[in-house]
């Protein structure tokens, strides 16, 4: 299992995380959620959907032993990591994503 362990949004609007948490308002933050799937709604922006693929490796990533593809907007990455995997996630002002993981490895797969 992967963790989420810093989720921050600095939008000017809630965003909506569809696990325990629910939401997430402008200038807060959570930390250490174990994770499978999960989505951030994003409003005017768009879904960020974390898929837990277990072993399965996507194409293009190299290393690892466990895999979460993640996709916004028109990008995909691959989240690879061995043992427990940490990651933090930032929705910035403008919208975008900024992904950092603390173990394991972030790969553009698209």
């Amino acid at each position: 299992m992967w963790n989420l362990s810093k989720l921050q949004n600095l939008y000017s609007q809630t965003v909506t995380v569809n696990i325990q948490n629910g939401k997430l308002g402008k200038n807060v933050e959570t930390s250490n959620v174990a994770l499978g799937n999960a989505t951030l709604s994003v409003p005017n922006q768009g879904d960020v959907i974390f898929t837990d693929v277990g072993s399965k490796r996507p194409p293009g990533v190299s290393s690892g032993d466990w895999f979460v593809e993640i996709t916004y907007k028109d990008k995909k990455w691959a989240y690879s990591y061995g043992g427990g995997g940490n990651l933090t996630a930032i929705i910035n002002q403008d919208g975008s994503l900024t992904l950092n993981p603390i173990t394991g490895k972030i790969t553009s797969i698209q």
